[in-house]
């Protein structure tokens, strides 16, 4: 199963960084309809169990650790979703960059 592992570099406390990240999966999935669903998360202090299905088939799930200037995510990818791992990185990267930015 392929693997995600990334820092994203931002320039909030790790407190303010998570009031932002709070809504993010409910803007995720206002923003891409019917393409995520069945959206799951679990905040631990820190740390976010996240999940959910793309397109309706391919489970995603990981964990967002927040720290002091930077975001860690940790995944894991269906394998049918390899070929796609850095397009999906990319916008990992993107989406929360912008969050964390604005």
């Amino acid at each position: 199963m392929p693997k995600i592992d990334l820092d994203i570099p931002h320039p909030l406390s790790a407190e303010g960084a998570k009031e932002r990240l709070m809504g993010f999966s409910q803007q995720l999935t206002e923003k891409h309809g019917g393409q995520i669903t069945d959206v799951e998360q679990t905040w631990r202090d820190n740390e976010l169990d996240f999940g959910f299905k793309v397109m309706g088939m391919y489970r995603v799930a990981g964990t967002l650790t927040v720290e002091e200037n930077k975001l860690h995510v940790k995944g894991d990818l269906p394998i049918t979703a390899a070929m796609f791992k850095g397009a999906i990185e990319s916008a990992i990267r993107d989406q929360l960059g912008s969050l964390m930015s604005a």
